[in-house]
């Protein structure tokens, strides 16, 4: 791969990733410190087992969230709403992904 690829990537990284992960960090640690916070299933992420249509409700939600954020002018505040947008993105994205999995696997199984 091109060296100015990689130092692209690394720059995204460092100037994008690591703070998002670094606010979504801070708020699951604040939640479970105030009690919010308690996954019932260790071994696989809490989210899958939520229908799809109520993340993409929480994430519009948060969209909301986030442009009261920007409203209010307060980077904080705009930092960690997007992490939640970004976050609740994710969650949609791997529990598509992994209910188009078993659908699959379902089907095979049927064909076979």
């Amino acid at each position: 791969m091109d060296k100015k690829i990689i130092d692209y990537v690394n720059l995204i990284d460092e100037v994008v990733m690591k703070p998002h992960r670094n606010a979504m960090m801070k708020k699951i640690t604040q939640k479970q410190l105030l009690g919010k916070y308690k996954p019932t299933n260790y071994t696989e992420p809490h989210w899958r087992s939520l229908p799809l249509e109520k993340l993409i409700s929480h994430l519009k939600d948060e969209v909301r969230e986030l442009e009261e954020a920007v409203k209010s002018g307060i980077v904080e505040d705009v930092i960690y709403e997007a992490a939640d947008v970004s976050n609740l993105a994710m969650m949609i994205s791997d529990t598509f992904q992994t209910n188009s999995k078993r659908e699959e696997k379902c089907l095979s199984k049927d064909l076979s």
